[in-house]
């Protein structure tokens, strides 16, 4: 793919040290950020003539994205609320009011560090803002507000445990080198669902010009 974390090619400049765990994980994983966002599919997300059929390739690459991330955030101890483990039943139920019955069964996946597993839990929370905002255009799209069990997950509460997770990762992320272990699976989570919705894009287009 040609994209990887600024701290696996080494290229860490003496600002980003200096400044805190959370804005070193916001520097590093930016153009990423940014790349995920461009994708035609997350971008159909924010335009008024989203269709249901496109709603729905997406929650399924974020459903398959979140059990293969699942196992590797066991090892952290999450509060209840921020579990992969409800997102993914948010997930299961929304696929469910669009007749896409999935399974509740996580996949098998290499498990790494702490540290590497706290920088995949960063981008999962982070995720949860972007969320708060998209719930309602999408229900405006579609017409419908039975399907974004997901995004309105946290609801009024989207803001505060995001700050908690800050906090965490600011208390947790201690030295050096836990820091750019959570900055790699930071960047792992970002490339491995840019993958998966690189892929489903992929099939989406060769089944249309085969249409």
């Amino acid at each position: 793919m040609g994209m990887q974390c600024q701290y696996a090619r080494g290229l860490v400049s003496e600002v980003s040290v200096k400044i805190s765990p959370r804005e070193r994980l916001k520097h590093e994983t930016k153009a990423l950020h940014k790349r995920l966002d461009s994708l035609p599919l997350m971008h159909s997300l924010t335009q008024k003539d989203l269709d249901v059929s496109r709603y729905t390739e997406t929650l399924k690459v974020m459903y398959q994205w979140l059990l293969m991330v699942a196992p590797k955030l066991a090892q952290l101890d999450l509060p209840n609320y921020a579990r992969p483990e409800r997102k993914i039943e948010a997930l299961s139920r929304d696929l469910h009011h669009l007749g896409q019955p999935a399974s509740l069964h996580p996949v098998s996946s290499d498990v790494h560090g702490l540290h590497f597993a706290m920088g995949i839990h960063y981008v999962l929370e982070g995720s949860s803002m972007g969320a708060r905002l998209l719930a309602p255009r999408i229900e405006a799209s579609l017409g419908r507000s039975d399907v974004t069990q997901f995004y309105r997950l946290y609801g009024e509460h989207t803001f505060d445990y995001w700050q908690r997770t800050l906090s965490l990762i600011d208390e947790t992320l201690d030295d050096e080198q836990a820091v750019v272990d959570a900055c790699e699976g930071a960047c792992w989570a970002f490339i491995s669902l840019i993958e998966r919705v690189e892929s489903a894009e992929a099939l989406h287009s060769r089944s249309s010009a085969s249409e």
